[in-house]
C-alpha cells in the first residue's frame, strides 16, 4: 500500500514579549505597563501571536491604577489648598532651610575660631568677614546673633519675609525652629558676655590698685614727719588730712600708671570729702574727676596733684622723699591787705575802670606763675 502523506506541521503561536513586559510593569510602574500593554494588543491583533490575555490584563491593571492615582491626586490637591498656597508653603520650606543652613554654618565657623584663638570673640562684628556677615549683621538675608550659656554657644537666625519672620536656633548639634536662643536657656550674647568679663576684670584691677595705693599711703604716713597722735602738728588738724596727704605722697612715684591715678583720685577724694582743716576740696575734685585727662602733663589732674601737695606742705606735712617744689608766689605769705587789693582790682577790671598799668602788672605776675606751674608739671610725667 502506498505510504500515507505526512500531516501538516502543527502551528504554535509565540507569545508577544511586549504582552509579558506590559503585564509585569503594570504591577510595578503603571504608566509604563499601560503603554506596553496597549502596544502589545495592537501588535497581537496584526500578527496573530499569543499573549492577548496577558496584554489585556496588563492594560486593565494599569488603567485601574491610573484611575486610583488620579483620584488620590485630586483628594491630595483638595486637602492642600489652591496653587498659591502650594507656592507659599514651598517658599516657607525654603526660608526655613535657609535659616537652618545659616545658623549651622555660623555656629561651625565660630566654634572653629574659638578652637584657633582659645576664646570666643567679643562680638560678631569682630569676625564679620570670616563668617560672612554683611554690614547689617546678616548672612544670605538671615540676621544672625550668637548667645552664650557659660561656655556653650547658641546661634540664632531670623529671616524677615513678606508674611512674617522665620526664627530658628542651633546649639549643641540640635536645630530648633521657631525658638530663639534665650528660650533655650542662653542668657547673654557674645558681646554682653565679653563686656561682663571685661568689666569684671576692670573691677578686679581697680580693687587691686586701691589696695596697693592705700598700703603705700599707710607706709608714707608711718614714715611722715609727724608721730602720734597722728595729726599735722603745726595746725593740729585731724587724722583725715594726714591720711589724704600720705596717700598722695606715697603714690607719687606710681602715678604714671592709669590704674594708680584713678585709685589715688578716689582715695584722696574720700579722705577729704569736706573734712579736715586744709581746704583741699579743689584739689580733690581735680584728682577724682579729671583722671581721664592725665595723659596731658598740663591737665587739671596734675594741677590737682600740685595743689594737694601745696595744701599738705602749707599745713605742716612733710612726707618721706624730696621736698616739693612750688611756684614762688605760692610760698610767699599773703596779707589781708593784698587779698583786698586783688579783689578790688578784679572788680575794677569787671567794671572797666582798672588802671592799665595795674592790669599789665597783674597779667605779668599771672604769666610768671603759670610758667612756673608748667615747668613743675612737666617734671611730673
Amino acid at each position: 500500500m502506498p505510504a500515507a502523506p505526512p500531516l501538516p506541521p502543527s502551528r504554535y503561536r509565540d507569545t508577544d514579549p511586549l504582552a509579558v513586559w506590559g503585564f509585569v510593569t503594570a504591577l510595578l510602574l503603571w504608566p509604563a505597563g499601560l503603554v506596553l500593554s496597549y502596544v502589545a494588543l495592537r501588535r497581537i491583533r496584526r500578527s496573530g501571536d499569543g499573549g492577548w490575555g496577558l496584554a489585556l490584563a496588563g492594560a486593565a491593571i494599569s488603567t485601574v491604577l491610573a484611575v486610583l492615582s488620579a483620584i488620590g491626586a485630586v483628594l491630595y490637591l483638595a486637602g492642600s489648598g489652591p496653587p498659591g498656597q502650594w507656592q507659599r508653603d514651598a517658599a516657607a520650606r525654603g526660608d526655613a532651610a535657609t535659616v537652618r543652613s545659616v545658623t549651622q554654618d555660623v555656629a561651625s565657623d565660630l566654634t572653629g575660631l574659638r578652637e584657633d584663638d582659645g576664646a570666643w570673640p567679643a562680638n560678631l562684628r569682630e569676625v564679620a568677614q570670616e563668617i560672612g556677615l554683611d554690614d547689617d549683621g546678616a548672612v544670605r538675608d538671615v540676621h544672625v546673633e550668637a548667645y552664650l550659656d557659660g561656655d556653650a554657644l547658641c546661634v540664632e537666625g531670623t529671616l524677615e519675609t513678606g508674611s512674617g519672620a522665620v526664627l530658628a536656633s542651633y546649639a549643641d548639634g540640635e536645630h530648633r525652629a521657631d525658638v530663639g536662643c534665650a528660650d533655650r536657656g542662653y542668657p547673654v550674647t557674645l558681646h554682653t558676655a565679653a563686656y561682663r568679663a571685661e568689666a569684671a576684670g576692670e573691677d578686679a584691677a581697680h580693687e587691686a590698685a586701691l589696695t596697693e595705693s592705700r598700703e603705700r599711703g599707710e607706709a608714707a604716713a608711718a614714715e611722715s614727719s609727724v608721730g602720734p597722735p597722728k595729726d599735722l602738728g603745726l595746725l593740729g588738724t585731724p587724722t583725715v588730712d594726714l591720711e589724704a596727704c600720705a596717700v598722695l605722697t606715697g603714690n607719687l612715684a606710681h602715678l604714671d600708671d592709669p590704674a594708680v591715678r584713678a585709685a589715688v583720685g578716689e582715695l584722696f577724694a574720700a579722705e577729704v570729702e569736706g573734712q579736715g582743716d586744709l581746704d583741699m576740696d579743689n584739689a580733690a575734685y581735680s584728682l577724682s574727676e579729671r583722671t581721664a585727662e592725665a595723659d596731658d602733663p598740663s591737665s587739671m589732674y596734675w594741677l590737682g596733684v600740685l595743689r594737694a601737695r601745696h595744701s599738705c606742705w602749707h599745713g605742716g606735712y612733710a612726707g618721706p622723699g624730696d621736698p616739693p617744689v612750688f611756684p614762688t608766689s605760692w610760698t610767699i605769705p599773703v596779707t589781708q591787705e593784698e587779698v583786698d587789693a586783688d579783689r578790688a582790682l578784679r572788680d575794677a577790671i569787671a567794671a572797666g575802670t582798672a588802671d592799665p598799668a595795674a592790669v599789665a602788672q597783674d597779667r605779668a605776675e599771672a604769666n610768671q606763675e603759670q610758667a612756673e606751674i608748667d615747668a613743675i608739671l612737666a617734671g611730673y610725667r
